[in-house]
């Protein structure tokens, strides 16, 4: 399971993955970053002995092999063999190492080398400014993702932040899980809306219309916040439209379960989702204010 909070520069299975999940991998992605190992700790000294001991330490992963001169980090061999998982863990490592070490300090582009590596592969990944891998759909969708977690880093958002990084993992599949994407991503906006007009027993149309809408017509009163008020009201309408769209894909007893997403829609409904949730969140604590 994933740790309650996204670590920023945690090691990748501590945030994201359930036991068994695979995870989108590609050959080219596997040798160009054994050939990213060697040149930023060199078999010719002593620093592949050195990030061989720290992932062996850190991981648990015997890596270093025994060889006539000493012991070495075959890293093409290893980059090959290992799973997935371990192999992007070894990547926070390296990056943790090249930052650590004043030795390596002359290779300071390492991040932005492993996130082209990841990008040009279309591997779905991105490296966060510790050295820690999430997530990555397009460029829009990660802006929007990472704003909304930003948004949700405090302890009342704490449920929130759980489906996100549920819906998170689902998205990391290979094929990934829509259905379960989508379900957590709505369970998200749903309990922060509970969290606001607790007297609402679900998020549906009669519940927002009766509840969020006085709660903007109060928030934005008066004359100087008229086109809020407006543009905010419409938004309601649209969330209402997508939380209807949201329900055909979210499995209810007595029903046939519902046939996976196409990836583009997941993505759509997810991203618009966590715009949402984002938006209600900063929505609440004005409210609060106001209360």
């Amino acid at each position: 399971m994933a740790k309650e909070n996204i670590v920023i520069g945690g090691l990748y299975a501590q945030n994201y993955i359930q036991a068994g999940a695979p995870l989108k991998d590609n050959p080219r992605m596997r040798f160009r970053l054994s050939k990213l190992f060697e040149k930023v700790a060199s078999h010719r000294r002593e620093d592949a002995w050195e990030f061989g001991n720290l992932v062996e330490a850190e991981l648990g992963l015997p890596v270093l092999r025994s060889g006539v001169e000493g012991r070495y980090f075959p890293y093409e061999e290893v980059a090959n063999s290992v799973e997935i998982v371990d192999l992007l863990h070894i990547v926070t490592l390296l990056y943790r190492f090249s930052r650590t070490n004043k030795r390596y300090n002359k290779i300071a582009n390492v991040r932005s080398e492993i996130q082209r590596i990841f990008d040009e592969c279309n591997v779905g990944y991105i490296l966060d400014e510790k050295g820690g891998i999430h997530p990555k759909f397009d460029e829009e969708f990660e802006n929007v993702r990472v704003t909304t977690i930003r948004k949700l880093n405090s302890p009342e958002f704490a449920t929130e932040r759980q489906h996100v990084e549920t819906a998170e993992r689902a998205l990391l599949l290979n094929p990934l899980d829509g259905k379960t994407a989508i379900k957590n991503i709505f369970e998200a906006v749903e309990n922060l809306f509970k969290q606001m007009f607790p007297k609402a027993p679900q998020m549906n149309k009669s519940n927002l219309q009766n509840n969020l809408k006085p709660a903007i017509e109060k928030l934005f009163s008066g004359n100087r916040n008229h086109n809020t008020r407006r543009s905010s009201l419409k938004l309601v309408e649209a969330l209402i439209d997508w939380a209807d769209g949201v329900h055909e894909f979210r499995h209810a007893s007595g029903t046939n379960e519902p046939l996976q997403p196409p990836e583009e829609l997941t993505v759509l409904l997810v991203s618009q989702g966590l715009s949402y949730l984002r938006w209600l969140a900063e929505l609440k604590v004005q409210t609060d204010d106001i209360s």
